[in-house]
């Protein structure tokens, strides 16, 4: 697994470096060129907020069905502290930073290199695969649903040609994961509420990992979103047939 995972990581980080290297130029920080291509097309706020919400919802709404069904109990971890408040705030930030680090490479660098050689499906199918096993380790229900992910992130980026929605998107997710569960990546500190199921650790999964539920829940979130751009991206290009033929119109 850990083969696997430094596999995927390397081939990521070369990615990246592909992409550096073809966007040097002389007086430009390279890296600075593509952050700027790939946050420059800023999506509407509508979505924007698709994106963060999906991010939540694909991890509140598994707990909640808990609550509401009887099978599980949600607690505060304890009483927030000074220390506590600074840790949580680095911790905030902390994430932020990595989650947006994946976004450049597995999304922005991996998956534009791989349309250089591939169709767009299939570089969104092996971006989401490496994605899922730069984090192997975790049980088999988790990587399925890293890829799934995986899948929406990057066909969030191929359908906006921007890291914003894929970003906030997982960054919220992450976050949230943290909030709502107790702990996630890279913890400085623990969440302030915890979730413990009480049984059907197959369906609501445990602290080990998720379960099927939470992998019903990713999918049908991934395909709402996806739909929600596709049909915001088939919008505007209508727009601008329409605009182009009208001017065609006024000129003729």
């Amino acid at each position: 697994m850990r083969l696997l995972r430094d596999v995927a990581l390397i081939a990521s980080l070369a990615a990246l470096v592909s992409v550096v290297v073809r966007a040097r130029e002389p007086g430009t920080f390279p890296l600075n060129t593509l952050l700027r291509q790939w946050f420059s097309r800023r999506p509407s706020r509508a979505l924007l907020l698709v994106g963060a919400v999906a991010g939540v919802a694909s991890v509140v709404v598994v707990p909640l069905i808990g609550l509401l069904g009887g099978w599980a109990q949600i607690a505060p971890t304890g009483a927030p502290s000074f220390r506590w408040v600074a840790l949580a705030c680095a911790g905030v930030a902390v994430k932020t930073a990595f989650v947006l680090f994946e976004e450049l490479i597995f999304r922005g660098a991996l998956v534009s290199e791989l349309r250089r050689w591939t169709h767009p499906a299939v570089a969104v199918g092996v971006s989401a695969a490496v994605f899922a096993a730069a984090h192997s380790g975790r049980s088999f229900v988790d990587m399925v649903i890293l890829f799934v992910d995986g899948i929406g992130f990057a066909l969030a980026f191929v359908a906006t040609g921007s890291l914003w929605i894929p970003g906030a998107w997982h960054v919220s997710k992450n976050l949230s994961v943290w909030l709502f569960i107790g702990t996630g990546t890279i913890d400085l500190t623990h969440g302030p509420f915890e979730v413990q199921y009480v049984g059907a650790e197959w369906l609501f999964g445990s602290a080990g990992g998720a379960g099927l539920l939470d992998l019903a829940v990713t999918t049908v979130i991934v395909g709402v979103v996806i739909r929600n751009l596709l049909n915001q991206r088939s919008g505007d290009e209508g727009c601008l047939t329409r605009h182009a033929a009208d001017g065609a119109s006024r000129r003729g």
